[in-house]
């Protein structure tokens, strides 16, 4: 469909639920400020992908007026769109009074460390956001300083994704001090940035006491055999994390990453649902009819951890996909 019907659709259809325009040609700063308007007044569009259209600064600025008024959308795809710092700071004033997005993709739009601070303001008072991912987006210490600040108080993010970014054992180590405080993380993406084995460090020291997260991405890092290492004792006191993407570079971390897996699938194990056996009086068995065997006791489905994946790399949780 042309964005012109896209858009009809959004302007006529009173119970339109979802949209799809990413990637659609022909998108200028004229057809971007149609589109925030529709949404100033729309109130039953609840998912939109808005990925690799060329939106801008200007055009991010108009979304985000947008954004400010509607109470429907809960799911927002921006990624690709490159605008910048400038564009997050409008997005990120939104923010601060939107009440109904819960998940927003933000991944290569170039904000920066000052795009990420404003963010990080904005996640101080935000209390809807679960899940955000700012994949490839030039994020460095100072950013990761700004998130960590915001992560001490936020409740309600669940799921963050950093992947591809410029974050250093510094930035690990403000993450890892967020950890300590912070309740309510479940998921956690820091692969492929520039973290080592001191940012390995600290990150273990905080899963010591940490009982919120699930999931822990740190594959594509500078992690050596002493960062495993120290992961792995972390795990040997923390009881809930039961995903763990790292990678081995030599047979002792091979021998590290087994005993790490080996201590998430204890965790899944201990964490997963268990039914319990029906209690049956002697009198009321009828030999006839006996009762029903219980169901096995079941992984949980979000940790995948029956499926045993490749040496050095623990089974990743299921995702939110944009």
């Amino acid at each position: 469909m042309t964005f012109d019907e896209l858009l009809s659709r959004i302007q006529t259809q009173k119970d339109i639920k979802m949209v799809d325009f990413s990637s659609t040609p022909g998108i200028d700063l004229t057809s971007i400020k149609a589109l925030a308007k529709a949404l100033s007044s729309n109130t039953s569009l609840e998912v939109i992908n808005l990925k690799d259209m060329a939106i801008g600064t200007e055009g991010m600025q108009a979304l985000a007026g947008a954004l400010k008024v509607n109470t429907s959308l809960t799911t927002m795809n921006l990624e690709w769109n490159q605008f910048g710092k400038e564009g997050m700071q409008a997005l990120a004033d939104a923010l601060k009074t939107n009440t109904s997005l819960t998940t927003i993709s933000l991944a290569k739009n170039a904000i920066g460390d000052e795009g990420m601070q404003a963010l990080a303001d904005a996640l101080k008072t935000n209390t809807s956001l679960t899940t955000i991912n700012l994949a490839i987006n030039a994020i460095g210490d100072e950013g990761m300083q700004a998130l960590a600040e915001a992560l001490k108080t936020n409740t309600s993010l669940t799921t963050i994704g950093l992947g591809f970014n410029a974050i250093s054992n510094q930035g690990a180590k403000y993450i890892a001090n967020a950890l300590n405080a912070n309740k309510s993380l479940a998921s956690l993406n820091l692969g492929y940035n520039l973290i080592g084995n001191e940012g390995a460090k600290y990150i273990a020291k905080a899963l010591e006491a940490n009982t919120s997260l699930r999931s822990l991405g740190l594959k594509g890092e500078h992690l050596g055999t002493d960062g495993l290492r120290a992961l792995s004792d972390a795990l040997i006191f923390n009881k809930s994390l039961t995903s763990l993407a790292h990678d081995t570079r030599n047979k002792e971390d091979v021998i590290i990453s087994r005993e790490i897996l080996s201590h998430l699938e204890q965790n899944a194990s201990d964490t997963a649902p268990q039914i319990k056996h029906p209690t049956v009086k002697p009198m009321d068995v009828d030999k006839h009819n006996p009762p029903p065997r219980a169901a096995p006791v079941l992984f949980n489905i979000h940790t995948n951890t029956r499926e045993k994946p490749k040496d050095g790399e623990a089974p990743p949780p299921k995702k939110a996909t944009f």
